[in-house]
């Protein structure tokens, strides 16, 4: 009798054992789904994001696009097609709007990719349309009851200074050397009208308002090579209606004069500078779609169109290879010259099975 009970004791103490250490084997070996891993090795991070709560996720990959790990971020609405992710230094920025119809969040993110640490800069405006970053400062702009917001927040002493322009929508915000690039668009009696205004960023004020409308409007990214500003636009402008642009529009920093480029596809987008090339994407963030890539060269001013397998919500070049998102997949490109080749494609929709929905609002490499 007392041995029976012993035994049976003894596999009770075992039993409870293999329990135990299976649960173990599982948390270790399914960091993703069960807890937060930051991987200080990872090579590209992908943002999901929701409206439904203050909740974001990033997934981080290593250089063979493999999960190393997770960070659950709690800010909603992070980033958008409209809105990407951007670099400075060692830290990766974005906008959280907040949860659904309210996007009531004022902040920037600043997310340390070195520690895996984030923090948040108040900019006291809610519904950002765009931000731009240095060491010391915060830009960023919205638009409220059809008058537009440009903030300056100081980093360290959290100081805030404001331009207002009145029936005014500034879509973008770009950053060179020491000066602010507002992209603006308004409704005139003649018809719609882009502007684009220089700002001093030591003074924070306006130094000069140059006339873009016949570049168009939708200015969703701009690069700066030499002493020349690219900017692509969206549409073109005929009177109080716009249509879809073929237009890549060059500025020149010293004499502020425009040169437009016609490109052979519509929708030019994002702007990447490859070597003595621009690569072009070429995608309507408003129809989610767009599959190809212009190679525009610099110095012959030649154009060669690729078409490739996926929507280019975004680009971005690492390593001699492009990758973009379609909000699904991942898809990572070879570059030879003027070829380019699929090598890899994942699933980076985690959040596909959740409960809430999720969506990919774009991604980041070191």
């Amino acid at each position: 009798m007392i041995r029976s009970k012993f035994k049976s004791v003894f596999i009770s103490i075992i039993a409870l054992v293999l329990t135990v250490l299976l649960v173990l084997f599982l948390f270790y070996i399914k960091p993703s789904e069960g807890r937060e891993i930051f991987n200080t090795d990872f090579y590209l991070a992908v943002i999901e994001t929701t409206e439904q709560a203050n909740k974001s996720n990033i997934t981080f990959y290593n250089k063979d696009l493999i999960a190393v790990g997770t960070r659950e971020i709690k800010l909603g609405s992070m980033g958008s097609s409209f809105d990407l992710p951007r670099i400075y230094g060692k830290n990766m920025y974005v906008i959280p709007k907040g949860i659904g119809n309210q996007k009531d969040l004022t902040v920037i993110m600043e997310y340390d990719m070195e520690t895996g640490k984030y923090e948040t800069y108040d900019m006291k405006q809610p519904g950002m349309n765009s931000f731009s970053v240095d060491e010391k400062s915060i830009y960023s702009v919205n638009t409220l009851n059809n008058t537009s917001i440009i903030s300056w927040r100081d980093k360290s002493s959290a100081n805030v200074k404001t331009i207002s322009k009145q029936d005014v929508y500034i879509g973008r915000l770009d950053l060179y050397d020491d000066t602010l690039y507002a992209f603006a668009m308004t409704k005139e009696k003649e018809g719609i009208k882009s502007n684009l205004y220089l700002i001093d960023t030591k003074s924070f004020e306006i130094t000069a308002t140059l006339d873009i409308s016949k570049s168009g409007t939708g200015q969703y990214f701009s690069i700066k090579i030499g002493d020349a500003v690219y900017f692509t636009n969206q549409n073109e402008i005929s009177g109080m209606t716009e249509r879809s642009s073929y237009n890549l529009s060059r500025l020149s920093i010293k004499d502020k004069t425009i040169l437009n480029i016609r490109l052979k596809e519509e929708h030019p987008f994002q702007i990447v500078n490859y070597k003595d090339k621009l690569i072009i994407s070429h995608y309507d963030p408003v129809q989610i779609q767009g599959n190809k890539i212009t190679l525009y060269d610099l110095e012959t001013n030649e154009q060669q169109v690729v078409t490739l397998e996926n929507n280019l919500s975004q680009i971005l070049i690492k390593d001699d290879k492009v990758y973009s998102t379609d909000g699904e997949y991942l898809y990572a490109y070879s570059i030879n010259n003027t070829a380019f080749k699929l090598i890899n494609k994942i699933d980076i929709y985690t959040k596909r099975n959740s409960s809430t929905f999720y969506y990919v609002s774009g991604f980041f490499t070191k």
